[in-house]
């Protein structure tokens, strides 16, 4: 497994995790590639460095839902891809904020118009916020802002109270305030890496201290 860089994903690589998400998807993982973005987005913003291994659990739902990857190069390439992402969107979160944009769905209408639709990417983002244990002592102004993100994960949200071109720039702004906030409260860090080529003999890159082919691999 090569190290993965922090450049942007191409199309192609954006449909192989999509495919990917959606070939492995359960009732409780990450669905799609907005809602991975959102999780990503979450981790590297909170106030602790998640481990690898439980925050790519999380990803699936849980250790049994873990993906049986049809080969060690699949489940490499996955992997590869995902720290790529979440090295660039800690590089722009850090280093260029003017340049983060959250990647949201869009939802066709019958007459074959096409409207964002946020509620993937912050189905996401709560995601990584339970996984910093709900990302305790927020001052008031910054509950406010986590509010106006997780508000579009209620069930009996008013959607058509909500103009979508707003609720995506307050969804912006939002995470680009609690990243902000969080990085200031702890000690500069890397962004995630993978590290060279693993085996299926060798340690795992996530920390477990496990076989790759006993860990991640399945």
């Amino acid at each position: 497994m090569n190290t993965p860089s922090a450049v942007p994903l191409t199309d192609a690589q954006w449909d192989f995790l999509e495919s990917m998400l959606e070939q492995y998807k359960s009732e409780t993982s990450v669905w799609n590639t907005s809602e991975l973005d959102g999780y990503l987005t979450a981790l590297v913003s909170g106030p602790t460095v998640i481990p690898f291994e439980e925050w790519f659990e999380a990803l699936w739902g849980g250790m049994e839902f873990l993906p049986k990857w049809e080969s060690d190069q699949q489940c490499d390439r996955f992997i590869s891809l995902v720290v790529q992402h979440m090295n660039e969107i800690a590089g722009k979160l850090i280093e260029n904020p003017e340049e983060f944009s959250p990647i949201f769905m869009e939802d066709e209408h019958e007459d074959g118009h096409f409207t964002l639709s946020v509620e993937d990417w912050c189905f996401g983002y709560e995601r990584g916020v339970v996984m910093g244990d709900g990302w305790p002592g927020l001052p008031e102004e910054e509950q406010e802002l986590l509010a106006g993100i997780l508000v579009h994960t209620y069930d009996d949200e008013d959607e058509e109270a909500i103009d979508v071109e707003e609720a995506a720039d307050m969804v912006c702004v939002g995470a680009l305030n609690l990243h902000a906030y969080w990085l200031a409260k702890r000690a500069p860090s890397e962004p995630v890496r993978v590290g060279d080529k693993v085996g299926r003999n060798d340690p795992c890159p996530c920390g477990s201290g496990k076989k790759f082919k006993q860990c991640c691999l399945h």
